[in-house]
């Protein structure tokens, strides 16, 4: 029933209700979701949630979260380090001796 009471949210939203303001907001929104895949990020948090039966929900979903973020910080280091090493090799390509 849920699944469908959104469904009918979505389609009266989009049947003429809406400014084009809240139509803009609206797929801004929907990119954003789209780009960093939020839904599937969702989607596996309550996977675990569901799968561990957490006595304490609140907390588990901080730690799933914190862990992310923890993971995401890591990639992205190592992704600065790894664009600063090639960009002091160009250099050194570049640089006359």
């Amino acid at each position: 029933m849920t699944a469908k009471l959104v469904a009918g949210q979505k389609a009266t939203m989009t049947s003429g209700n809406m400014s084009s303001d809240e139509e803009r907001s609206m797929r801004e929104c929907e990119q954003y979701v789209q780009k960093h895949n939020i839904q599937q990020l969702l989607k596996d948090c309550i996977v675990q949630l569901c799968s561990s039966r957490s006595d304490r929900p609140m907390a588990f979903l901080k730690e799933y979260f914190d862990r992310l973020e923890k993971e995401e910080s890591m990639q992205m280091l190592l992704q600065q380090k790894a664009s600063g090493s090639r960009s002091d090799s160009r250099e050194e390509e570049v640089s006359p001796p």
